[in-house]
């Protein structure tokens, strides 16, 4: 598999493998891609968590947080 990363994560790959103790560029691919699938191991396990729990009704206080937390996405995405 080939893979092309833009300049700026090549120069960062090219540098952790240099730095970090990775014998290779392939190596630092590897090992964010593992540490991605462990984060999406994670991230399903805490939802399968949480939908066993019982529903609680939606409060204002509730709803605030998820629109803060929509506000502070957005704004690092457009960043």
């Amino acid at each position: 598999m080939d893979i092309t990363l833009p300049p700026d994560l090549e120069e960062y790959v090219g540098r952790r493998s240099r730095s970090a103790g990775y014998g290779s560029a392939d190596a630092v691919v590897c090992e964010a891609i593992r540490r991605l699938m462990e984060e999406e191991s994670q991230h399903e396990e805490a939802v399968l968590e949480a939908m066993k729990e019982k529903p609680t009704p939606l409060t204002a206080a509730d709803l605030k947080g998820v629109r803060d937390l929509v506000k502070e996405a957005r704004g690092r995405r457009s960043a």
